[in-house]
């Protein structure tokens, strides 16, 4: 019981899920059941598809794909509860537990993430995502989805194409930086973005031009692995981006249609 108790508590708190992964395959009938008991097929195929289902998620959350972390998660909630009964005759440790990693990792739970009717909510998830990473001291996934969650946030206001680069991203991250080097006592020249007029009639303009070079300032130290002059320590970035996330939630209900769902 300690052993599944500790690897459910490390992939809840922390999100690694390979110990309890590793746990669900070990219950996994042996190849001589499998061969003189047909009826344990069904358990084979059960724990395997909850024990990939733990990694999938674990994996997605640890590289910082938001996208693949919600579809992750809906499948994670089915497949665990698709496998109650396996759970109960050869893992019933977890079958004690697994409550928990439902409710832990269902609050990110979206079917299809990119259909163009759930983007605000996607969003939403994401803003709860990275609160969920600095509540773990996972900084460099934090600020990593913050910044590109800004932007995400911009180019839904101003209707442009959010998972396109180029034609989608780009004019609104150029708006954004535009921005920011107009306000600069010597500004470098600039390259003017469709997106320039919405954004400087937003009223949350000012305070995007603060947080976004602040962001932007923090994403680079992290990315130059304290490589320069004078990097910040990592407390200090730790600090930096948990005072962000609260300018982050504000343009957030600024900015964002109402939630049309609960947590």
């Amino acid at each position: 019981m300690l052993d599944w108790l500790t690897a459910t508590e490390r992939f809840v708190e922390i999100g690694d899920g390979q110990a309890l992964a590793n746990l669900l395959k070990s219950a996994i009938p042996s190849g001589v059941e499998l061969r003189d008991n047909l009826g344990s097929r069904p358990l084979r195929n059960q724990l395997n598809k909850a024990a990939e289902a733990i990694e999938s998620i674990s994996l997605a959350l640890n590289v910082t794909r938001p996208i693949e972390t919600m579809k992750s998660a809906t499948q994670l909630e089915e497949t665990l509860k698709q496998a109650a009964l396996s759970f109960d005759q050869r893992a019933k440790p977890f079958s004690l537990l697994v409550e928990r990693v439902i409710k832990e990792y269902g609050q990110f739970a979206l079917e299809d993430p990119t259909d163009k009717a759930a983007l605000a909510e996607n969003l939403w998830l994401q803003l709860q995502m990275i609160n969920w990473y600095i509540q773990r001291d996972r900084v460099v996934q934090a600020v990593t989805l913050a910044r590109e969650w800004l932007i995400s946030v911009l180019v839904l206001r101003f209707g442009e194409l959010m998972f396109d680069p180029k034609k989608g991203r780009k004019p609104v991250e150029d708006t954004i930086n535009n921005a920011v080097e107009k306000g600069r006592s010597s500004p470098r020249p600039i390259t003017p973005s469709r997106c320039d007029e919405q954004f400087a009639a937003l009223p949350e303009a000012d305070e995007l031009v603060k947080v976004w070079s602040k962001m932007t300032e923090l994403r680079n130290d992290i990315a130059h692995v304290g490589m320069n002059l004078n990097p910040q320590t990592a407390l200090k970035l730790k600090q930096t981006a948990v005072s962000l996330y609260p300018q982050l939630e504000k343009l957030g209900q600024q900015l964002l249609p109402h939630r049309t769902t609960t947590e």
